[in-house]
């Protein structure tokens, strides 16, 4: 606005000024400027609009392909009898708690841990994976974030630690590359079992989410160097839990989890997740050509100051002064839609809303595990109120947010995040190999 002002009160004097002068200046080669120009600012807004649109579906595929894939998962888990009944036989109506749970077998209960890991994992996928963008483009490329981003982040880590258990955190924390200079977050990040004090750190994050405690620079520094992110050691975490369960076709040594043969379609959705995260880094640190935004915006300005060229008399001062006055504003208006769409990541007003993507990930996943019968693994969820800092930032209420309930306690962490999942004993695979094979010898002698 203050741009088109000063512009105004420009070509007004200029106006005034070639009144008094009483003849016109030379205006044709203004003219060729101007549509030279528009090219430029036209084709770079298209580009941005290519830009939104590539991060915006490659963002919706994301969070797709990990509800897609948590659904599969919840389903191709085969469980015991008890899960096996409360999955298929709806139309006899649904078992009560007491009956499911009598007729859990340990198979049932495998199952349940497994599902219970897949949701927590793919929960903190999309957590981590709003983190990255959110400080992928000024933490990584320009090596500092704002005071703002930078509690927007430690209620993050927060969310992150209610989902993880202490040495995964511990992991994953790792790899963020926070250099913080103040004991902020030290005191709460040093000892990952103070349950007790995530809380209070939120609840004081939220007093004043905007805070300097920076040295007086006003930035919190980040380390750039290559490493490990963590999406890709989330989606580690998923493929492990994958092999854990995969029900070898010749052994059959894990009847509860899923077909061997299946396990080649779960890889590709992980490998598919990775690739669209891959994609989305790929557009946040390729942004458009800065030569190209500097001759843009060099030629506007020599455009907008070379006006009183093609100022003509005989048209009158509404031709000479407004008509001028809307063609800056369509220019720079041009410019400053470009430059809002081409990064649509972060926590600007026009980027796009991962949190509200992050929300619906959370209560579908509650939702498959209701759907599938596994009530067990529900009970070991939990909601938490959501911050108001950090509800403002989404454009739909935000009035909860999921953690493992064994992890804010606020007695502290058990031994396990899962406490009523028995432990899974070895499979005697040289017995079962063993036994395979007289199998086979067995039915050869018999033909």
């Amino acid at each position: 606005m203050a741009q088109v002002i000063c512009f105004l009160i420009y070509v007004l004097c200029a106006y005034a000024v070639i009144m008094h002068l009483g003849h016109d200046l030379v205006h044709q080669g203004h003219s060729l400027l101007g549509h030279t120009v528009s090219y430029f600012m036209v084709f770079r807004a298209n580009v941005s609009y290519q830009r939104y649109w590539l991060g915006r579906t490659n963002v919706t595929d994301f969070f797709l392909t990990i509800r897609d894939l948590m659904s599969w998962l919840c389903i191709m888990l085969e469980g015991g009898e008890a899960t096996r009944r409360q999955r298929w036989w709806r139309e006899k109506g649904r078992m009560t708690r007491a009956q499911f749970t009598e007729m859990m077998d340990a198979h049932d209960y495998y199952c349940s841990e497994s599902r219970a890991n897949i949701v927590r994992w793919c929960v903190a996928f999309a957590v981590t994976f709003k983190m990255y963008i959110r400080m992928a483009a000024d933490g990584y490329i320009n090596e500092a974030i704002t005071p703002a981003t930078k509690w927007a982040l430690e209620f993050d880590r927060a969310r992150l630690r209610g989902l993880l258990s202490p040495s995964e955190f511990h992991v994953v924390d790792n790899t963020l590359g926070f250099q913080d200079k103040s004991n902020d977050a030290e005191s709460l990040w040093m000892n990952y079992t103070k349950n007790v004090a995530i809380d209070n750190y939120i609840d004081e994050i939220a007093r004043d989410p905007e805070r300097d405690t920076t040295d007086g620079d006003g930035m919190y520094n980040m380390d750039p160097t290559p490493r490990a992110r963590p999406p890709v050691i989330l989606v580690y975490y998923l493929h492990e839990e994958l092999f854990r369960n995969l029900n070898d076709a010749r052994l059959l040594d894990k009847p509860y989890g899923f077909k061997e043969r299946f396990g080649a379609f779960f890889t590709q959705k992980l490998f598919h997740v990775l690739t669209l995260y891959d994609l989305v880094n790929q557009t946040i640190c390729t942004p458009t050509p800065l030569p190209y935004v500097n001759m843009c915006r060099t030629l506007l300005a020599v455009y907008l100051l070379l006006t009183p060229f093609s100022i003509q008399l005989d048209l009158g001062w509404y031709a000479n002064t407004v008509v001028p006055t809307l063609v800056a504003v369509s220019l720079l208006g041009l410019d400053q839609i470009s430059t809002e769409l081409e990064n649509p990541f972060g926590d600007d007003p026009n980027d796009l809303d991962m949190l509200d993507e992050v929300g619906m990930v959370e209560h579908e996943a509650m939702f498959l595990l209701q759907m599938c019968g596994d009530k067990l693994a529900r009970e070991h969820y939990v909601w938490k109120p959501m911050p108001e800092f950090v509800q403002a930032q989404s454009a739909r209420p935000l009035p909860c947010y999921l953690a493992i309930r064994s992890q804010v306690d606020p007695t502290g962490p058990g031994p396990v995040l899962f406490d009523k999942y028995p432990i899974r004993k070895p499979v005697a695979v040289e017995h079962l190999i063993e036994s395979s094979g007289d199998e086979e010898d067995g039915t050869d002698g018999g033909s």
